[in-house]
Order: C-alpha cells, then structure tokens, then sequence
C-alpha cells in the first residue's frame, strides 16, 4: 500500500519519535562484578573451625545477587554449605541474606562455587557486611576449606584474620539506561527513568505539533 502525502506527514513524525524513544533503552544484564578478592591462593581455613571463618566486603551498589568463594576440598563432600551475608563485621551480626541454591562443588581438590539466593540482597554502599559459610553435615567437619590470600590485596575488608583475605566475589545486577550501566538499585532507575522520559517527551512534543500543523493546513 503506497502511503499519500498527508498519511505520510502524519505517520512518519510519529516513526521518528518511536525510534529515539526505544534507541534509549538497552538489555538488561547480569552477572557484574563489584568486590573481589581472588588473587593468589597460599593458604586456607577450615570451615566451621574456631574462630567462625568469613570476610568482609565493603559493597558499591545496593543490592548483591550472587557470591563466588575458592573452597578445597579434602574429602567427599556428604552435606551442603550455606552462603549467608550479615550487616555488620562478624558472623555475630544479623544475617540479611540465607543462599538457596549454589553451582557444583568441587568432589577433591580446589574450585570456585557460585552461591545464589532467593532475590537481590539489599545492602548500603559504604557500609561494611560479613560472608560466612557453614556445613550442614558435621561428618565434614574439617573437610571444607575457604581458600585464602596471606598478601592481603583487598583494601575493603579482611578476613577473621586481620591481614589475610578470603577469596571471594560479590555479583550485582544491573540495566542499560540512556547507554549507561547502572545497578538494579530502586533510587537510581526511578532517577534515570524520570531523566530519559524527560528526553522522551521532546519528540513526542514534536511530533504532536507537526501533527496539528498538518491536520490544520488539511482543514
């Protein structure tokens, strides 16, 4: 169908406006890393062995979606772990956040674990949290080690031994806004949404006057 030359007028503002509106608005991603702490590994800690190991974080965004740990393993693993983040410097804080789910443990010797939870775990950037971990299973007391960092290259926490960093990463989400990455944080995409519908509106604005203008000459 061959559009006529009012028709055209009337659609093509209205195209126009539709393709800046959706060119501003990107895929949602994943996966993003905000603190880690996986240098080199020259040591270990036995999980559930006194004192309770774990590591602080000092967090950027506002909400953590995943956690990796090194552990080694030195005997088969018959139980499970649990991730759990407290608000605060020691697993005596309260826990703001319980793992549900987590990848595949290494059967001997060393791996990364990937720990999931049910939703985001809000926190406040700045502020400084704890990860514990803790077997399920007593018979494998002992047999689960956190792997360790003795150069200390984490400036924005430690593990329960002061000098000595756990390894570990935190994981974020995040969207594509106006082509900026920005964390699944409330505050910032109602800001950059407000902010984007603000740019939005121009073309529309646009587009309705070039409307009238063509509905008036046509009358």
């Amino acid at each position: 169908m061959i559009l006529g030359m009012e028709t055209k007028r009337i659609v093509l503002p209205i195209l126009f406006s539709i393709i800046i509106m959706t060119g501003g608005i990107g895929a949602f991603a994943h996966g993003n890393v905000d603190q880690s702490s996986f240098g080199s590994q020259t040591g270990n800690f036995a999980i559930n062995s006194p004192p309770f190991s774990g590591q602080t974080f000092t967090p950027s965004v506002n909400s953590i979606t995943g956690v990796d740990v090194g552990l080694l393993n030195t005997d088969p693993l018959s139980g499970d772990i649990i991730l759990r983040i407290h608000n605060g410097i020691n697993v005596l804080a309260p826990v703001i956040g319980v793992s549900t789910s987590h990848s595949a443990f290494p059967s001997m010797g060393r791996g990364d674990v990937h720990f999931h939870f049910a939703g985001p775990v809000a926190v406040t950037p700045g502020n400084t949290y704890f990860i514990s971990l803790e077997l399920t299973d007593t018979n494998d007391f002992l047999s689960i080690h956190w792997d360790t960092d003795d150069t200390d290259p984490y400036a924005g926490g430690d593990s329960h031994i002061t000098g000595t960093d756990l390894l570990f990463r935190t994981y974020f989400e995040s969207a594509v806004v106006g082509g900026e990455l920005l964390p699944i944080d409330t505050t910032a995409l109602l800001i950059a949404g407000a902010q984007m519908n603000a740019a939005w509106m121009i073309p529309v604005i646009v587009s309705a006057i070039g409307i009238g203008i063509v509905i008036a000459r046509k009358f």
